[in-house]
């Protein structure tokens, strides 16, 4: 079940504040780490994470379908990194999707990558776990670059697990950093690779329509998150969004 505000209001409530009283802290604390973001500044949370606000300059991309070089106009974006508590909190999901079970694997060569950078051997493998190391630290735009040199170094033919992997992490690096744009660009090019596994596809069936939902797209979010729903109907939380896509659809349909 998805936390929204009504959900995190009444667990407050059961701690023996008043709905009233709850529905302040809440207001206050977004209200708080809002106006602090808008000034430039962290805001840590120990245990849940950290917050930070990052300025990213214009840069130009490849966009992987049609080989564009498209101009990303500079903006200012907030970075999240997991606290040590939440991040064992999720590890300890007894349903794990498929691509957080393959990166669970590969973090534990993470740590002797990263103690020497400079002795790692250009090859695919090592790239795509410096990639993963990167990305857990925060450093998005180094492990966005990880990934596209594993890409890289994969024959331009290939279309298999690692092709799929790497689409997958790039839209993740993408998405992170707010450009859902390419970020929906990658997940579609993972599912475009033919004869894949049915639990690759639906993760990324899934990330696409998180990003439509984000986006407002309410019936490209529904179109996805339906194919998930079809085949696991207890996929993370499936069943949630799209109760919420639909009960979007209908007051946008009543306030035309």
């Amino acid at each position: 079940m998805p936390k929204t505000k009504q959900v995190l209001v009444a667990r407050l409530v059961e701690q023996g504040l008043t709905r009233r009283q709850a529905d302040r802290v809440y207001r206050s604390v977004l209200a708080n780490m809002s106006a602090a973001l808008a000034r430039g500044e962290s805001v840590t949370l120990r245990g849940f994470g950290s917050f930070t606000p990052r300025f990213r300059p214009f840069r130009w991309c490849q966009i992987p379908r049609d080989g564009e070089i498209v101009r990303i106009p500079d903006h200012n974006i907030v970075t999240f990194r997991a606290g040590t508590g939440m991040r064992q909190a999720a590890d300890a999901s007894p349903d794990d999707p498929y691509f957080d079970l393959l990166i669970a694997k590969r973090r534990r060569n993470t740590q002797q990558l990263l103690s020497q950078p400079e002795l790692n051997p250009l090859i695919h493998d090592t790239q795509f776990d410096m990639g993963i190391a990167y990305r857990e630290m925060g450093l998005l735009e180094r492990g966005l670059a990880k990934f596209q040199a594993a890409l890289a170094l994969l024959n331009d033919r290939e279309r298999g697990a690692r092709y799929v992997r790497c689409c997958y992490m790039i839209g993740l690096c993408h998405r992170d950093l707010g450009e859902f744009e390419l970020a929906a660009q990658w997940f579609s090019a993972g599912l475009e690779a033919p004869r894949r596994p049915i639990a690759e596809r639906i993760e990324l069936h899934y990330q696409l329509g998180l990003l439509f939902e984000a986006e407002g797209r309410v019936r490209d979010a529904l179109t996805q998150l339906r194919q998930v729903q079809a085949v696991n109907p207890r996929f993370r939380e499936v069943a949630g969004h799209i109760r919420s896509l639909k009960a979007l659809r209908v007051a946008q349909a009543v306030h035309r």
